[in-house]
């Protein structure tokens, strides 16, 4: 034996082996469900996208962050 210790290729045989004995607990989704799931979630990203232009959501975060920006020269300009 190896110092008590099992090589990695034996540990990620027997994980394997209970993936595929545990079948009831352990699904392997075919390509179309993966397939479902990317197309969901492009148009869940895409709605929230549009809802945060519709509501001038990157606007205000552009006001913040130059106003941020501006507030920062002038306290080191001053500081100088």
């Amino acid at each position: 034996r190896h110092g008590g210790r099992q090589p990695a290729s034996l540990v990620v045989a027997r994980r394997l082996h209970m993936v595929r004995t545990f079948g009831k607990h352990a699904h392997v989704f075919d390509s179309t469900f993966y397939t479902k799931v990317a197309v969901a979630s492009f148009a869940l990203g895409a709605a929230m996208e549009g809802f945060m232009i519709k509501t001038g959501f990157y606007d205000k975060v552009l006001h913040i962050e130059a106003e941020r920006r501006y507030n920062a020269a002038k306290s080191s300009e001053q500081g100088s």
